[in-house]
């Protein structure tokens, strides 16, 4: 690894936090930047998935009062969705290869970001 890279890196992380202290997102400027110094796709996106962790986890230390005060039924729904998401996501990704990762990355970002579209549509549906 060069110096840009080492510095490419550092401006990564730093934006990752930012973005992650605002909204969440921390692994849109680091996946594409490790992907850059030559990283596989599948260990770019584990390794940036790992280095955004801290500050999920610190946002959630957060807002405990905020999450307390959540209906606990809908908070443990929630978290076992989430986490069979993200087990389902891991399987995946273990039994992929980088080139098929590659085609399918371009469109995560799209479906991460329909449900801030259409949220509020399919809660009116759901209800």
């Amino acid at each position: 690894m060069n110096r840009i890279d080492f510095f490419v890196l550092i401006a990564a992380a730093f934006g990752a936090g930012i973005l992650n202290t605002i909204a969440g997102g921390g692994t849109f400027p680091t996946f594409p930047v490790l992907v850059f110094i030559g990283l596989p796709p599948v260990i770019a996106n584990a390794t940036s998935t790992v280095a955004v962790f801290p500050g999920h986890f610190a946002g959630a230390m957060g807002f405990r009062q905020e999450l307390r005060a959540f209906d606990c039924r809908a908070l443990f729904r929630l978290v076992v969705i989430t986490l069979t998401g993200g087990l389902a996501g891991s399987a995946l990704l273990l039994i992929s290869s980088n080139e098929a990762f590659s085609l399918v990355v371009p469109f995560l970002p799209l479906g991460a970001t329909l449900p801030f579209l259409f949220g509020d549509k399919v809660c009116q549906w759901a209800a």
